[in-house]
């Protein structure tokens, strides 16, 4: 519906994203139907692809991706709960205070073709952080985050007077607001406008890196700052070129 309440439909196709970035096939098919059927070669008959760099991905898993350093990485599937459907939307946070990241995820995806149908078996998921890449998805009942829609977003949103919110978005639905079942406890610090990394040392010998980025999720913005506690021993903070902004000891 449009602001003043009158009720629209729009008809999407895929050809029409296709004649928008070249718009000679419009002259070649006049219509869906014609369209539908014909193959990549038939559409760009005229030599256009003789030398194009053709590339083969079918690689489906959600993954983590291990920097290795040297330019080298590695995959690492995570655990079958976060495959049931397209993820969109991924929160990291240390929900146990055990110095780990914890993954939290949301998605789904209601825009799927007819003959294919919904894909609506992701309902909110947070995973553990065994440490060694090791993450173990938690059930419902003991986490409680529920986000059953056509999710798109994941942010944490701290309050005034100390609670968290984490809030999804789901498309043309409501948001979904939860707090953590356990409050977290500590102070806040907040990365400066220029900051957007943080290397934390804990007073156990044990050390992270926490990244920011100003757009984080879908349209969204998480609040940007770390929660300190007294098992963290001293910060460094960088800006975007990698110089450090300064040093803060607990």
């Amino acid at each position: 519906r449009d602001s003043i309440g009158t009720k629209k439909e729009y008809l999407y196709h895929p050809w029409q994203d296709v004649t928008t970035q070249f718009v000679g096939i419009r002259k070649k098919f006049n219509s869906f139907g014609e369209f539908g059927n014909s193959t990549l070669p038939e559409m760009f008959n005229d030599g256009l692809l003789d030398d194009a760099t053709k590339l083969s991905f079918n690689y489906m898993e959600t993954s983590l991706i291990e920097n290795l350093g040297n330019g080298k990485f590695k995959i690492h599937p995570l655990p079958m709960e976060v495959q049931y459907a397209p993820v969109y939307g991924i929160l990291l946070q240390d929900i146990n205070d055990d110095n780990l990241l914890d993954v939290l995820v949301v998605g789904n995806d209601f825009g799927m073709e007819v003959q294919q149908g919904r894909a609506d078996a992701l309902v909110g998921l947070v995973l553990k952080n065994e440490g060694d890449l090791k993450m173990t998805a938690l059930s419902l009942n003991e986490t409680h985050f529920y986000v059953p829609g056509d999710a798109k977003a994941l942010v944490n949103v701290n309050l005034k007077n100390g609670n968290e919110l984490i809030i999804a978005s789901q498309n043309n639905d409501s948001l979904k607001v939860q707090e953590y079942i356990k409050k977290r406890v500590g102070k806040r610090m907040k990365f400066n406008p220029n900051e957007v990394k943080a290397v934390i040392n804990y007073r156990n010998g044990s050390m992270r890196i926490q990244e920011v980025y100003w757009g984080d999720s879908f349209n969204s913005q998480s609040t940007q700052n770390i929660l300190i506690t007294n098992k963290i021993l001293k910060i460094k903070f960088y800006n975007n070129t990698g110089e450090t902004t300064r040093n803060v000891t607990f």
